[in-house]
């Protein structure tokens, strides 16, 4: 089933098939290569990225991800090859007080 838009409780319609998604450590270094799909809402104009692959096409301790990358990153200036996505991960956890600290992937 695709995704439906909460708000207006129509599905998502592919928009372009074939993106890249980049997973980055918080640091800027790249962690994973997807490919994955850009869909939206034709009512509210919302769009999102679904219809992930199975698994990433590159990974960080993978001897080629240099490559790969420079690769991506040579697509997303020439905007050649269909977009490209970069995602920073980070997370944010309360302490015992309820204060919010950020904390970086290693």
């Amino acid at each position: 089933m695709r995704p439906i838009c909460a708000h207006c409780a129509i599905e998502y319609a592919v928009k372009t098939c074939g993106v890249t998604v980049a997973v980055m450590f918080a640091s800027g270094r790249p962690y994973q290569l997807w490919n994955a799909d850009l869909w939206y809402c034709s009512s509210c104009r919302q769009e999102i990225i679904g219809g992930f692959a199975d698994h990433p096409y590159c990974v960080d301790y993978q001897s080629n991800m240099e490559a790969e990358f420079a690769k991506v990153m040579e697509h997303k200036r020439t905007n050649t090859c269909g977009p490209v996505y970069l995602v920073y991960e980070s997370c944010r956890i309360r302490d015992a007080h309820g204060g919010i600290f950020e904390c970086l992937p290693l």
